[in-house]
């Protein structure tokens, strides 16, 4: 038996509860900043909009005043509402939360953010493959919210992340020995 079945066998022998995402976390969304304010001088901070969420880079910066609500900060988890929904670990300093842009925030207790990254990262893949058509995709902080996700003990979330981690560090680890090895 694995560490996890031992786990599930110790705190949920009967299986584990669906539960809404609204019961775990909150779903704050982004604000839509004065344009008159944006620059590209670098004065005041990053704006955090859709196509930067991929990339960690903006070259659009917000000068005005700002509420301390819409800051973020490294390690938080944002979701794009338009085109790809991907969930990202936001790891590039401090930055403002644009419209359109979501932050999963306010934890329950018995929820660990990380397991929630890597539900919401295989829920996403599946709501974008079932939108048809050929525009751009949109996402709803209400829709996200009623999403249903298994919840298991916390000890039996936080190994799941540990191993997953794990997994995703090698990932990127044999990344970058193959592009070091292209570059040969």
């Amino acid at each position: 038996m694995s560490r996890i079945d031992d786990l599930i066998q110790e705190f949920c022998p009967e299986g584990v509860p669906y539960v809404p995402l609204a019961d775990m976390c909150d779903v704050f969304n982004g604000y839509a900043f004065k344009s008159t304010e944006f620059n590209t001088e670098g004065l005041g901070l990053p704006l955090i909009r859709i196509r930067d969420i991929n990339t960690g880079f903006s070259g659009t910066y917000y000068s005005g005043h700002f509420d301390r609500k819409f800051l973020v900060e490294n390690g938080d988890l944002l979701i794009g509402m338009d085109g790809d929904f991907v969930p990202r670990r936001w790891r590039h300093g401090k930055a403002l939360l644009n419209q359109r842009v979501c932050r999963i925030q306010n934890f329950q207790s018995n929820v660990n953010a990380g397991f929630i990254y890597y539900l919401l990262t295989i829920h996403l893949k599946k709501l974008q493959a079932a939108i048809q058509g050929s525009t751009v995709t949109h996402l709803s902080s209400g829709d996200l919210l009623k999403s249903k996700f298994p919840l298991p003990p916390l000890e039996i979330q936080q190994e799941i992340v540990r191993i997953l981690d794990t997994f995703t560090e090698l990932e990127a680890e044999l990344e970058a020995e193959l592009e070091a090895r292209k570059q040969q």
